[in-house]
């Protein structure tokens, strides 16, 4: 050290005033002997006091070998001092070379007492905690360090991009949100508006619905007479008679065939909608008896109390009937016969097999008109798992899914493995259409018939013919 320390002696020697670089480079020297020297000390301290542990506080909480870094900080400012006396290429050449052979002597030996350390405190979790977090040599650099200043800075920059963004979209909401309101508020009151000149219209010939502060400020005032509103809504009366036509056409019956006509509900009190109704039914009046509101709830009410354990009610009878046909389309694939099975309330009649196609089969489960509630029994004959959907067929009212369902009968399969000698297998599955008019599946079952032939052992076979024997002697006694 001495010898490496030389130049920097001459050269204040020879100088009539120290350069600032190398008052610098003494100051500089003078930290990292400091830091050598107060690293060596405590360890040393430490290790008479802890043999078997390592050391981690003091200087070593900044970097796990304080003292290999007080020497290069040392020779550091020793060469930075020294650089005013290197006035010739070899004095350069020999004194870069010579902090660059202290400093990988350092590394070396850095990178030597790492192994030891490694080997003698692997079976403490906390060392491997201590490496991980604190640096090797250089304080404040460890690659730990510099990536959670890196995720700090990430996570702040996006924490304020991500306010930014919701504050925008919050605002974007509320805006949205008030001029929704503000439709649903306009569009309320023209409803609003619209249903009581309707009713004004039903029993007088004029009417003048208002809007207040429809726009802003401004009320919505406007006139409508009875005529101008049945000329306006002529196509709709016209569409009046026809569900009363059909009703009548599935129940086989014509309008000479009813006897009273009760009307019920808030349409029938538009004298349009009367007239309508009185030259369709060729009536002179309707009757009015019922009260539309009560009417529905009382008849739900008892409905409901005669499907109720809890009361008891006069037996009466109600009839109800699907209004649309309901069929499922079955995947033959691997079925070689279909029969059908179908009932109410446990009641079954046989039904002919339906055509098939070459991949599908459809099969009509309920018609229109069909009573509810009601059950239907099919039987498959097929050696796979079936798979098939029920959905309404024929017309059904504009925005109405035709498909309800799709079923997946699993397992035949398994069954034709584990009864490879029986015969193809007859899978049963219940159909019911509920009160509700919904169509589910019940349950479905496989059966399977196998042929065994059982060997009747020799007792059994003496037996026998001893009771044959004992029969023939009777039979000749008598």
């Amino acid at each position: 050290r001495r010898l490496l320390f030389s130049p920097v002696l001459f050269h204040l020697q020879a100088a009539s005033s120290i350069p600032v670089l190398t008052k610098t480079g003494l100051g500089v020297a003078a930290v990292g002997l400091l830091i050598e020297s107060q690293s060596d000390a405590a360890k040393s301290s430490f290790k008479q006091s802890s043999p078997e542990s390592f050391m981690s506080s003091g200087l070593y909480r900044f970097c796990r070998h304080p003292n290999y870094f007080g020497e290069v900080i040392f020779w550091g400012g020793s060469y930075a001092a020294g650089v005013g006396s290197l006035t010739s290429p070899l004095a350069w050449t020999s004194a870069s070379l010579g902090m660059a052979g202290i400093v990988a002597i350092m590394l070396q030996a850095t990178e030597s007492l790492e192994k030891k350390q490694a080997l003698k405190y692997a079976e403490l979790p906390e060392y491997a905690e201590y490496v991980k977090s604190t640096p090797k040599l250089i304080p404040f650099t460890g690659g730990d360090e510099l990536n959670e200043i890196v995720v700090a800075a990430q996570k702040a920059q996006e924490a304020k991009e991500k306010a930014a963004a919701e504050k925008a979209k919050a605002e974007a909401e509320a805006a949205e949100r008030a001029k929704q309101q503000a439709a649903e508020r306009e569009a309320k009151a023209k409803l609003q508006a619209a249903e009581k000149a309707k009713n004004v219209l039903s029993a007088n010939k004029n009417a003048h619905p208002s809007i207040e502060s429809f726009v802003g400020d401004y009320d919505f005032k406007a006139s409508i007479d009875r005529a101008e509103f049945e000329q306006e809504a002529r196509h709709l009366f016209a569409r009046v008679d026809a569900p009363i036509f059909k009703a009548l056409a599935d129940a086989n019956m014509t309008a000479a065939d009813v006897h009273k006509v009760e009307v019920v509900g808030g349409g029938w009190r538009i004298p349009k909608i009367q007239d309508t109704l009185l030259s369709a039914l060729n009536r002179k009046q309707l009757d009015k008896t019922m009260n539309g509101d009560e009417a529905f709830c009382f008849g739900a009410a008892l409905y409901a109390a005669s499907l109720s354990t809890a009361f008891r009610l006069r037996k009466f009878g109600v009839h109800d009937m699907t209004s649309f046909a309901v069929s499922i389309d079955i995947d033959t694939l691997g079925a070689s016969e279909v029969s059908e099975d179908e009932g109410e309330e446990g009641k079954e009649e046989e039904a002919a097999p339906p055509p098939s196609s070459a991949t599908k089969k459809n099969i009509k489960l309920f018609k229109v008109g069909h009573k509810i509630p009601a059950k239907r029994l099919m039987t498959f004959k097929r050696d796979e798992d079936l798979t098939f959907t029920v959905q309404y067929d024929g017309e059904v009212p504009k925005g109405t899914p035709s498909l309800l369902a799709k079923y997946n009968i699993t397992g035949v399969k398994a069954a034709m493995d584990k009864y490879p000698k029986g015969g193809k297998p007859k899978i049963n599955v219940s159909f019911r259409l509920t009160r509700s008019g919904l169509v589910d599946v019940d349950k479905a079952e496989a059966a399977i018939e196998e042929m065994v032939e059982v060997e009747v052992c020799e007792k059994i076979k003496k037996l026998k013919n001893e009771t044959n024997a004992t029969n023939a002697t009777e039979g000749d006694a008598e």
